[in-house]
């Protein structure tokens, strides 16, 4: 099964390919990507944490925890970069099934945090 990407945006931010931060050094948002089979209607969403180094820096700790989960770091926001990498993980995720399609977005973004999927290109 084919899968599209049909938005990638934050709360604040609908549109982040027409968006852009203040400071591209200094970003940290959950980031909603809205993902379907294609054709189709049907979209799920995701939900990823993004952000960069100084964004992380600036994030108030609770109880001595900046972060619980899974977080892409970006050396800096650039949506060219995020919508690389969601296309890859996208396109890696497809299988016979919309419900494998799922399990693999989530074992791809979720999953196993301690390595990187790297682009080829």
């Amino acid at each position: 099964m084919k899968l599209v990407i049909r938005s990638i945006s934050t709360w604040d931010a609908p549109n982040l390919r027409v968006w852009f931060p203040e400071d591209d050094l200094c970003f940290a948002d959950t980031v909603t990507l809205s993902i379907g089979p294609h054709p189709g209607n049907k979209t799920d969403s995701f939900y990823l944490r993004v952000a960069t180094p100084a964004g992380l820096a600036k994030m108030q700790p609770v109880d001595g925890i900046v972060a619980v989960g899974p977080v892409l770091i970006l050396a800096r926001y650039d949506f060219d970069i995020l919508w690389n990498w969601v296309s890859h993980v996208v396109k890696k995720s497809e299988a016979a099934t919309w419900l494998e399609c799922v399990e693999n977005l989530k074992r791809f973004l979720f999953g196993n945090t301690t390595t990187t999927t790297k682009i080829s290109t």
